[in-house]
């Protein structure tokens, strides 16, 4: 019976000193033990699996947990990665305490590990009878949750950080000494040698590519992102302008409408050319020769919206909820048709434009196929509207081409 006794008091204090149920009292707290009970796993045994449906929430009293989780570096290719270890006093399987229909992470013991495992349908339906017990426990739930996630989008920035850094000194040499060999600059060379130095410089380009989209997501989780104002009606029709000789090549029609009057945005220059640049490529990429690519900016209730429109392949419907997610392809990856069906890419593009998006505080999404057409993919985003301050004090949206100054005189805007 003591031994009994003692054991309920050390899983009492277990339970006391998690961060779940740090802020329930007593009466609450002996409810709680009522649903435990100890499960031992030995080193590298299983705990739950990704994908699964969850059943029991762990407290750990000894030991250490791995959680892993799964990554697509591109279709039908999968690896797993630790995103963070659990020790003493700290949950895990919170999917069950939440009620979620699948565990979205792997769990497996570092070492010999003791756990509390709780009963996640009985768990929730204590916290259903007492609002309050409720509340404070989710509460805890979402904060660690929360803190978790940050953790771990803050290491894998850290790490594709370094990894990137370290890997362009080697690949500018490599780049240099083909670009020394394909000049002849260590004797002639023949056209196949030639031919071959300019596909080595092909990949090489691409790899260089991939690592600036790396840094990018990195800058993005940073948080850093200067800004000033600028006028979008004359960066979109820069960027079509630019991208109009690919669409020839490609026979595909690229047509462009916006108001009379130039919208203003809060942006960086760079930044937002990026998104229409992909937006533009990709719309041009996927359509065949014959198709039209239709962009659109318009005014919506202090938003400034661009639409690009194609009438391409599509987007299958399975994949529209993940068209944005990092390192995410889909089938059109494998569908190539546009001026450029060769062109090799990782899914990297959409989720950078999302993130550029995000940091302007707008708003990116895709519909298949267009309603303008019927077919093809419609591309959207917004961005706050910025009224640009005139030297009379009048607010308005300057000039694509020219600004307007105080004494009525037209001239550039000042560009800093």
């Amino acid at each position: 019976m003591d031994i009994m006794h003692n054991r309920r008091l050390s899983i009492l204090e277990v339970i006391r000193r998690s961060n779940y149920f740090s802020d329930l009292d007593e009466e609450q707290l002996d409810k709680v033990v009522e649903l435990c009970r100890e499960d031992s796993y030995a080193a590298g045994e299983a705990i739950f699996a990704e994908g699964s449906q969850p059943k029991d929430f762990y407290i750990v009293e000894r030991g250490r947990v791995a959680l892993d989780a799964n990554f697509s570096a591109r279709p039908g290719s999968w690896k797993r990665g630790t995103v963070d270890v659990i020790t003493d006093n700290q949950g895990l399987g919170w999917s069950a305490l939440a009620g979620l229909e699948a565990l979205t992470l792997s769990a497996r013991a570092i070492e010999d590990t003791q756990l509390l495992a709780i009963d996640g349908i009985a768990l929730r339906a204590l916290l259903e009878q007492d609002p309050r017990m409720g509340y404070a426990v989710m509460r805890r739930a979402v904060a660690a949750a929360s803190a978790r996630m940050q953790n771990t989008k803050e290491t894998l920035a850290r790490i594709l950080s370094i990894a990137a850094h370290d890997l362009r000194a080697p690949l500018n040499a490599v780049q240099t000494y083909i670009s020394v060999m394909a000049g002849g600059f260590f004797g002639p060379i023949s056209d196949q040698q030639k031919d071959i130095l300019a596909r080595c410089t092909e990949r090489l380009t691409e790899f260089s590519d991939l690592i600036e989209n790396i840094l990018d997501i990195t800058r993005f989780e940073e948080g850093y992102l200067p800004k000033e104002p600028l006028c979008l009606s004359e960066l979109l029709q820069d960027t079509v302008e630019l991208l109009r000789p690919v669409a020839t090549q490609g026979e595909v029609s690229l047509e462009l409408e916006m108001p009379p009057l130039p919208l203003w945005v809060e942006g960086s220059s760079g930044r937002l050319r990026q998104v229409m640049s992909n937006l533009l490529g990709n719309a041009i990429k996927f359509t065949p020769s014959g198709g039209s690519v239709q962009v659109f900016l318009k005014a919506d209730d202090g938003q400034v919206l661009v639409e690009v429109c194609d009438t391409g392949i599509g987007i299958r419907a399975e994949d529209l909820p993940r068209i944005f997610d990092e390192f995410y392809q889909g089938a059109a990856a494998e569908a190539r048709t546009g001026p450029v069906m060769d062109a090799k890419g990782v899914g990297l593009g959409l989720s950078i434009c999302q993130k550029i998006v995000a940091a302007h505080r707008g708003r990116i999404w895709a519909e298949s196929p267009c309603p303008n057409t019927g077919r093809g993919s419609l591309f959207c985003f917004t961005l706050p509207r910025t009224m640009v301050e005139t030297d009379n004090g009048g607010g308005r949206g300057a000039s694509a081409r020219k600004g307007v100054s105080g004494n009525g005189r037209e001239e550039a805007p000042d560009r800093g």
